[in-house]
């Protein structure tokens, strides 16, 4: 991934606390912290949930910020985007 494209979603998990997308195979092979490393980014410590939502949406993901966002939180983040 080049740095613009991951600086995009860095942002976003910077200022909002998470990124969603509905790409199982990228979110699952994203290595957050990796990137973050490459790039001299300050490493934030993120986790990946999914939840399929039986609607247009199917799978969903959500790369969330653990310091801002808990668990419980990120699924009703989900819900109320795409469920």
């Amino acid at each position: 991934m080049d740095y613009e494209d991951f600086k995009l979603i860095y942002d976003e998990v910077d200022s909002k606390g998470y990124y969603c997308s509905g790409s199982r195979v990228f979110m699952r092979n994203l290595d957050f912290k990796k990137e973050c490393k490459k790039y001299n980014l300050r490493i934030i410590k993120t986790r990946l949930r999914g939840r399929y939502f039986e609607n247009e949406n199917a799978d969903m993901y959500i790369l969330f910020d653990t310091s801002k966002i808990d668990d419980s939180k990120a699924d009703k983040i989900l819900c109320q985007l795409y469920g």
